[in-house]
């Protein structure tokens, strides 16, 4: 099937990969061009970052991404936000940039697309199906920031309540509400009062 020949190509590509770090040629639609890569883009930002550093959660679903066979063969299984995305927002034209991007950091990328383009797979459907992926990724990591920036300020704000001694009138816990300081005060006044009608 063209999953199973694809997944074929995937390995070996992956193991042509050290050969194009080495200073090899990557295949790009059938003509040879150079590639400065080190090698795919989580191994370009680890030997940034050090031998030792760790891939974040998001390079590592990345490079998952880009070595599974379903990225490339099948459609997403959320078709209808596929196609709105794909009608919207999706032109090989103006991907461009990124696809030479994308070509020029990443051997394995590289080398894929010279394996199973056109051969098994259109080149707009092999882009199409990357970037929205890509994209599905972008924003799971986005909704995964933005739930670790509101814990933080949570537990930041507990903190701040935590530091406070509640006997303190000054603390955000032992300072008075508006509705008690207008029950204290009406209590004061209704003392007032009964002292006045029961002076003689």
């Amino acid at each position: 099937t063209v999953t199973e020949m694809v997944e074929g190509e995937i390995a070996t590509a992956t193991k042509e990969v050290p050969r194009f770090a080495a200073g090899g040629v990557a295949r790009s639609g059938g003509s040879s061009s150079s590639s400065s890569s080190s090698g795919n883009a989580a191994a370009r930002i680890a030997s940034r970052r050090g031998a030792a550093a760790r891939y974040s959660r998001f390079e590592a679903e990345v490079a998952a991404m880009q070595r599974d066979s379903s990225t490339y063969c099948d459609e997403p299984e959320d078709a209808a936000d596929f196609a709105a995305w794909r009608a919207s927002s999706f032109s090989l034209a103006k991907v461009q940039p990124e696809v030479d991007k994308v070509m020029a950091g990443n051997a394995f990328m590289a080398e894929l697309q010279s394996r199973i383009v056109p051969l098994l797979v259109e080149r707009e459907d092999f882009w199409a199906r990357y970037f929205y992926r890509l994209h599905k990724l972008q924003q799971k990591e986005e909704q995964r920031q933005q739930l670790a920036a509101r814990a933080k300020q949570q537990q930041h704000d507990s903190e701040e309540l935590g530091g406070w001694d509640d006997e303190d009138p000054q603390s955000p816990r032992g300072r008075p509400t508006q509705q008690q300081q207008e029950e204290q005060q009406q209590q004061q006044d209704q003392q007032q009062q009964n002292l006045q009608q029961h002076d003689p």
